[in-house]
């Protein structure tokens, strides 16, 4: 019986892995064998997990790991180990995978690209930069400040420190390099890293979803993916077209279909070909064009969903590489049925690079063509109300000038106003035959944009808020559906407050939780500060994530794991407990004032 926390770590020949996965996985998987997998009870859960291993490890040193999602070959002389083997390195909570050197004290990890995982090192010297195919690599030394704060930075040139870490990494992938002793790293490791990450690929294993499912999609690199709830490993659930393309960050969701933009390029002309809207259902495990979607000569910057249409922003294939500058870009706005139908023009030449939101309140679309870099934006907003677009004036500036201030000012007060129309989610959560929005942050690559309002919303802190680092601040939410007093048993039900980094990283928590009355938290930030559960800098941008929880006060416990009790709940409470998981919302990013 393997627990959801163990890593199971397969070593065999090529033809019995040829087995153990591509067998039970390849191709379009049987609707009746993966319903078996991913059935609703505990133990075919469990069955599941024995199907899908953390890694597989050839004789030949080839390895596949259904976590980093990766596969390539070992370096001569190194083996994989658990993710918890390696000495822990700060900053570094997240390990996809882990290599221990054979005989040495060299360690290899994988883990996320996220930059908040070197504040407690200082940058030392370059590493090599690596490219293979469309992958490329680049990287760098770094050693603890702490010990070295005062080493000045030295280029190409390796400083071989004790303590030091070398650090590859992509746009979805970073690998560390450190000596399990603390000493140098010596130069053989470091060409070991090397050819691990030039014999690296992507490693999918294909899911073909079921009512059965639980678990949760999100949207990386053209795939759409699923995570079995309670486990790290990711199935492909659909390979998009290449060209499938959100300028915006985002997809669409109506009901349990997403719709996202395509474009065709051409290499040759270097130019894009034609365009149209995709329809991606995920339970059938079909992507589709949209009908009467489908134009030559033109490129989907934008897509939103609104009553049951898809609106979006297009225009002449000259607009992709307006999207890649700094110039004001323009696009034609369309609707059209999700269900596909004629491709309705409603106004031409409107601001082109993003559809931000829906105001009920106006029955006015909002628009965007806001561009920004090295702290310095500048903020054009339109709306499509009344059959036309109304445009406001641009507002620019530069982090802490007065100027800034006014363009965020704007940029909020039509934050407000659109805030209920529309819940942007990370992860879709998948449940009964049915998506629904989850994991709502705001440090996603692609989010997934559900038609249907938030059903819990932030009052305060607002975007770029100043909170006080000594004196107490109020943290203010509301529920917007009426009901929830009378659908959640009131005495086991809270809302949980987590602070978020702009790394996407858990910080701490404001309180213990609130009950479903309580609309207000008093948040002393220097309290914590002196109780030593966390310290949140000046001038850093933070937001508070808030959660509803349901727990259960009756359960028994599965039989198969020994002295720990893995709780089942009945039918009904299992029930809220999905349903506590809709009611998620984020504040503003705020900033700490000493």
């Amino acid at each position: 019986m393997i627990q959801k926390n163990t890593i199971l770590i397969v070593v065999t020949g090529a033809l019995a892995v040829a087995g153990l996965i591509w067998v039970v996985f390849s191709g379009t998987v049987p609707l009746e064998r993966i319903t078996r997998i991913f059935g609703g009870s505990d133990a075919s859960r469990t069955t599941q997990e024995e199907a899908l291993p953390e890694v597989v490890v050839t004789d030949g040193g080839r390895f596949e790991s259904n976590v980093a999602n990766l596969r390539g070959q070992l370096p001569q002389g190194w083996r994989i180990v658990e993710r918890n083997a390696p000495p822990p390195l700060e900053g570094f909570d997240y390990v996809s995978m882990a290599l221990a050197q054979e005989g040495g004290t060299c360690a290899i990890i994988g883990t996320t690209p996220s930059g908040r995982n070197l504040d407690a090192y200082k940058q030392i010297s370059f590493a090599e930069r690596l490219y293979k195919d469309d992958w490329q690599w680049d990287g760098s030394w770094f050693a603890p400040k702490s010990t070295y704060g005062d080493y000045e930075f030295a280029g190409d040139v390796r400083q071989y420190l004790p303590g030091e870490m070398r650090r590859s990494y992509n746009t979805r992938d970073a690998f560390v390099l450190f000596d399990v002793n603390g000493q140098s790293v010596a130069d053989d490791c470091s060409k070991d890293l090397d050819t691990l990450l030039l014999s690296l690929e992507d490693h999918y294993q294909p899911i073909r979803l079921s009512p059965a499912s639980h678990g949760r999609i999100t949207v990386e690199r053209e795939r759409i993916l699923y995570s079995p709830d309670g486990y790290d490993t990711h199935f492909e659930v659909l390979k998009l077209p290449t060209g499938t393309y959100a300028y915006g960050g985002s997809v669409a969701a109506i009901g349990n279909m997403l719709y996202a933009p395509w474009a065709e390029y051409s290499s040759a002309s270097e130019q894009f070909l034609r365009s149209a809207l995709l329809r991606l259902d995920l339970f059938a495990g079909t992507v589709g064009v949209v009908p009467g979607t489908e134009e030559v000569d033109s490129f989907i910057s934008s897509v939103y969903p609104l009553d049951g249409d898809i609106y979006y922003l297009r225009g002449d294939a000259i607009l992709a590489r307006c999207l890649d500058g700094y110039g004001t870009c323009l696009a034609n706005l369309y609707k059209t049925p999700a269900t596909g139908g004629e491709q309705v023009l409603l106004v031409g030449s409107v601001y082109g690079r993003n559809i931000i939101g829906f105001s009920k309140d106006e029955q006015a679309l909002y628009l965007s063509d806001s561009t920004g870099d090295a702290g310095c934006v500048s903020m054009r907003y339109g709306r499509y109300v009344n059959g036309k677009e109304e445009r406001f004036e641009t507002r620019s500036g530069c982090v802490e000038g007065e100027d800034y201030a006014n363009a965020a000012s704007l940029r909020d007060d039509i934050q407000r106003k659109i805030e209920n129309s529309f819940t942007p989610a990370c992860a879709a959560g998948v449940k009964d035959g049915s998506l629904y929005p989850t994991g709502i942050t705001a440090s996603c690559a692609t989010s997934i944009r559900f038609a249907q309002p938030p059903l819990l919303i932030f009052e305060s802190p607002r975007q770029n808020a100043k909170l006080s680092a000594t004196l107490d601040n109020e943290i203010r939410w509301k529920f917007t559906e009426p009901d929830v007093l009378e659908i959640f048993p009131h005495e086991n039900t809270y809302v949980m407050l987590d602070i978020i980094s702009s790394y996407g990283d858990r910080t701490g928590s404001v309180g213990d939780g609130y009950t479903l009355d309580e609309t207000m938290a008093t948040w002393n930030i220097a309290s914590y500060a002196k109780s030593g559960f966390y310290t949140l800098p000046a001038n850093t941008p933070y937001m508070i994530s808030a959660s509803l929880q349901y727990q259960p006060i009756d359960f028994t416990c599965a039989p198969g794991h020994g002295k720990d009790c893995r709780p089942v709940y009945s039918e009904a409470d299992q029930t809220l407990i999905e349903k506590a998981k809709m009611y998620r919302a984020d504040s503003g990013w705020f900033y700490v004032s000493p």
